[in-house]
């Protein structure tokens, strides 16, 4: 129901934001919260950010990202009526990965899918936290030097340039058009005027969708989409087609070939100008040799810079031109002109305008990056502490002793709970405590409401906690039980700490819509994930003490 919902709102229902963040405008909540009420799944008089309806403004969130931020052909494909997310970078497929927090069942039910359930996360870590673990660490990559000052930043490392070993001749080029059918209609000439040269053609697309669209246009002006190398006929290599990648990119290079390309293009192998036959070879080279078209530019310059990569390697003639229009995605969020949209633009502005975009997507990214690295420092700190017990645990001969100081430690806070000064003694409710997790019947109608009645309790409780777990470690074999309790802790620290992992990435989305300074919105998870954390441990020695208590023998409460 809240699928169908979201996809009738009206485009101004709902705003994308420059963080590529979603949000329905007042308009857009009346109408959710009208339709839900109508549908029964929210109450007469109740609304969307009631306490009560947080997990149905979840599932409207969701929804709403998955209809506005994502698109198909682009971000995930429809494969065998299941959701397969594709690698923004390289373009690949990831068969297997899952968005998290219900996005993936709102595109399940945006794409008419089977809904699977949601997987649970038993550990995350960042990249950037994983790689500090070593005590060393390098790379060695062909696009660094676009990402230096990140590099430096996040891992104190410098980019060193190593020269090639013969030098590029390449010819690269841009060409900015006004609009994009203008754009398409440059390319698909571009590519006729190689195609008789004999030159060998590859198109950069940036998405599949794209990719599809390029073939379109090619297929409607008289080319044949075929894998077989024929007069006038080009191939496709995106997400679609990867099982066939070593196959076209071994033709890519032949006279006259055309293959259109998603970014997963060859990573990492040449393309043999003329493939394997010399003669052809020759042929290549006289006609200039691979022309790479970019038909846009990507977000990020390095990835420009991986595409045309492609062409001209180990001194091999080459040319690359990239095609773009000001109504290119990398240009949504820039305030263009209606005179500037019509107008020619001289190279040395539209290069202004390109650097200008790819730059504030870098330090978005970037941005990005360090606010996850300012997040996982605070998650670092909990996750060596619980890893850190739980080897403790593992290792040591004896885990009782793990048993009596939790044990110990809860009494200790149900005493601060239940009788914090004697005019607040709650001997009811402490009652209730010691019977739920201690599973014992202890007497306490006879201490007074004092100072000193505060270690009589204290000590009676403790005393027969003790008492009722020596008789545990009288009836069982001291090795089995030690092994029992070992289990059932290490079973609990992986529970909680599964828990916790989502709980913090749960906090994480929630400290981020509250649109705060980005040191402030650091300060604000630190915080709140602490206390979350203290309760994880709480609610963990209760565990334990209280599985402990109820193993083995039976004690009537």
């Amino acid at each position: 129901a809240v699928d169908r919902i979201v996809a009738t709102l009206a485009a101004d229902d709902a705003t994308i934001e420059r963080e590529r963040h979603v949000t329905l405008t007042d308009r857009g909540y009346d109408r959710v919260e009208t339709s839900l009420r109508r549908c029964g799944l929210l109450k007469p008089h109740q609304f969307l950010h009631d306490i009560g309806a947080v997990t149905l403004l979840h599932h409207v969130t969701q929804a709403l990202r998955a209809h506005r931020l994502l698109q198909r052909d682009r971000d995930y494909i429809v494969q065998d009526r299941a959701i397969v997310i594709v690698d923004k970078l390289s373009g690949r497929l990831m068969p297997g990965r899952r968005y998290d927090e219900g996005l993936h069942q709102a595109l399940e039910a945006k794409e008419g899918c089977p809904i699977e359930e949601e997987t649970g996360t038993l550990a995350a870590i960042t990249f950037q936290t994983f790689f500090g673990l070593y005590d060393r660490i390098s790379g060695m990559t062909g696009t660094a030097s676009a990402d230096a000052r990140e590099y430096h930043q996040v891992y104190d490392l410098d980019v060193v340039a190593i020269p090639t070993h013969r030098p590029v001749i390449r010819s690269d080029a841009e060409v900015m058009h006004p609009t994009r059918d203008a754009k398409l209609r440059a390319i698909r000439d571009a590519v006729s005027a190689a195609h008789r040269r004999g030159q060998p053609v590859l198109i950069g697309a940036p998405s599949i969708e794209t990719s599809e669209q390029l073939a379109a246009m090619l297929e409607a002006d008289g080319w044949t989409r075929s894998d077989t190398p024929s007069e006038r006929s080009f191939a496709v290599l995106n997400a679609r087609h990867h099982a066939d990648e070593a196959r076209i990119i071994a033709r890519a290079g032949r006279p006259s070939a055309v293959t259109i390309a998603t970014a997963m293009a060859g990573r990492g192998t040449d393309i043999r100008l003329g493939g394997a036959d010399t003669d052809a070879r020759d042929r290549v080279v006289a006609a200039g040799g691979l022309l790479v078209i970019g038909s846009e530019h990507y977000d990020l310059r390095r990835l420009d810079d991986q595409l045309r990569g492609r062409s001209g390697r180990q001194g091999d003639p080459g040319q690359t031109v990239f095609h773009a229009s000001l109504e290119d995605d990398l240009f949504r969020d820039m305030p263009l002109d209606t005179m500037t949209m019509n107008a020619p633009i001289p190279p040395a502005i539209a290069r202004r305008l390109i650097e200008a975009a790819q730059r504030r997507n870098e330090m978005r990214f970037f941005n990005d990056r360090l606010g996850l690295m300012r997040f996982d420092a605070t998650i670092q700190r909990q996750r060596e502490t619980i890893y850190a017990l739980r080897r403790e645990i593992r290792d040591d001969p004896d885990p009782t002793r793990f048993v009596d100081r939790f044990r110990n430690e809860v009494i200790d806070e149900m005493i601060r709970h239940f009788a914090p000064a004697p005019a607040r003694w709650d001997i009811s409710g402490l009652d209730d405590a010691i019977r739920r997790i201690l599973t014992l019947a202890v007497p306490l109608d006879d201490i007074p409401p004092d100072d000193v009645g505060v270690a009589m309790l204290r000590t009676r409780i403790a005393t027969m906690a003790d008492q009722w777990m020596a008789r545990k470690a009288a009836a069982i074999d001291p090795e089995t039980l030690g092994t029992i309790l070992r289990r059932v802790m290490l079973a609990l620290i992986d529970q909680f700490w599964t828990e916790q992992t989502e709980r913090l990435e749960h906090l994480k989305r929630i400290v981020r819509d509250r649109r705060l300074p980005p040191h402030q919105i650091a300060a604000e998870f630190e915080i709140e994930a602490f206390a979350t954390f203290e309760t994880l441990r709480s609610d963990l020695r209760s565990a334990v003490t209280s599985h402990a208590m109820r193993l083995g023998l039976l004690q009537p409460a």
